[in-house]
Order: C-alpha cells, then structure tokens, then sequence
C-alpha cells in the first residue's frame, strides 16, 4: 500500500506516459512507475536521435540496468566504453560515471530499470525527470542539457541525485545544497512539481485525488 501518493502523470492519462527531451534529443516511456512495482523500481523505455545523448553523470544512491532493445546502444561506465548489442545488458551502479550517446544515423532504442534505493525519495527521480524534460521542452535548458535558471537545476540535482561530472562535485555539492534549500523556501520547487508533474495533464491534483494501492 501507498499512502499519500498523488497518481503519476502515465497512471491519471496513458499518453503522459511518453515524454520528450528536445536538447538530448530522447523520448522516454515509462513502462513502469515506482507506484506499479511497490516502489522497488522505475523501468523507462528510452530512444535517442542521431546526434542525441546525456553528458557524463553519476547517481550517488541509484542503481541503472540498461539493455539494449532494437539497435546497438553506446555506453559509457568510468573509463569504459561499451557498446551493447540487442538483449545485452550493463549494470551501472551508484557512484559510477556514465553516459549514453547515439553517434548512428538512425534512433537508439534501450531500456533501463532504475533501482530504488533505501531510505530515498524514490518518486523523486521521476518528478525530477519530468522536471527536466519539460523545462527542456520550454527552452529552459542549455545546449548541454543544464537548466538554466540555478535553482531550477538544482531542484533537478537532488530531486534525480543526478550530479554531472566536472563540476567539481566536493566543491559544489553545499552551494547546490543552499540553492536547493533556496528552491523549497521560496516555492520554486513546488512550483516545477505542480507544472510538470501534477498538472502535467492540464488538471490540478488535489490531495484528495484516489490513492495508488501496489500489492
């Protein structure tokens, strides 16, 4: 049972399950919320365009399953550079530096399954991927895929624990801490949410809305 949960966009309209990321050029599909698998995992169907791709991140709490769907997927783990055929499977899991790109001329097409983690926001990661998309969507977000309003990206930061690589992570980690306390003080992140995530199909949740039951 969980209690208290407002529904997931995919789970109030099934054509919210599907969302778009012009700048990384991705299409996501949640195949599976939190709230369908008693919160142990999301698994998200993923195509990236030519040219497409996320820069180099690590999640300090989460760990990723990507398996290759319909094409050859480019990943990046570390130092390591694997290329995954259709089936194959690679784990990536907290801490570790990753990446994907698609250097093709046609889409690449993955799924990954990401793990909750004990003791974390684990809906976070996917309000915060809605959050970043759709900012994406309404020219927030840079080139290279940073919000680009600071508060905004640090909501994002700790909503996914989503740290990117060259930022000088021991350095920034409490300036983004502030800032994201900043962002919960001020409203911004209720703001996002509500935006995003509950009015992501032009009807406002309220805290009456039927509450999700996962066996």
């Amino acid at each position: 049972m969980v209690s208290n949960y407002i529904l997931p966009p995919g789970l109030r309209a099934a054509a919210l399950r599907t969302i778009i990321n012009p700048v990384t050029h991705e299409t996501a599909t949640f195949r599976r919320y939190m709230a369908e698998t008693n919160q142990e995992f999301s698994e998200i169907d993923v195509t990236v365009r030519a040219g497409g791709g996320v820069p180099l991140h690590y999640h300090s709490m989460r760990t990723e399953t990507f398996t290759a769907v319909s094409s050859i997927i480019h990943l990046q783990r570390g130092k390591e550079e694997i290329v995954l055929a259709p089936g194959e499977t690679a784990i990536v899991p907290p801490g570790s530096l990753h990446r994907f790109w698609n250097p093709a001329g046609g889409d690449m097409s993955f799924t990954v399954r990401v793990i909750a983690a004990a003791n974390y926001d684990n809906e976070g990661f996917e309000k915060g991927l809605y959050i970043w998309y759709g900012l994406a969507r309404d020219g927030l977000v840079r080139d290279n895929g940073i919000a680009m309003n600071p508060l905004h990206q640090a909501v994002i930061t700790f909503m996914q624990d989503t740290w990117i690589a060259g930022w000088g992570i021991w350095l920034l980690t409490p300036v983004f801490a502030t800032l994201y306390a900043v962002a919960r003080w001020t409203g911004v992140e209720r703001e996002l949410v509500k935006k995003y995530w509950t009015l992501a199909d032009g009807q406002e949740v309220s805290e009456q809305t039927p509450l999700v039951d996962t066996p």
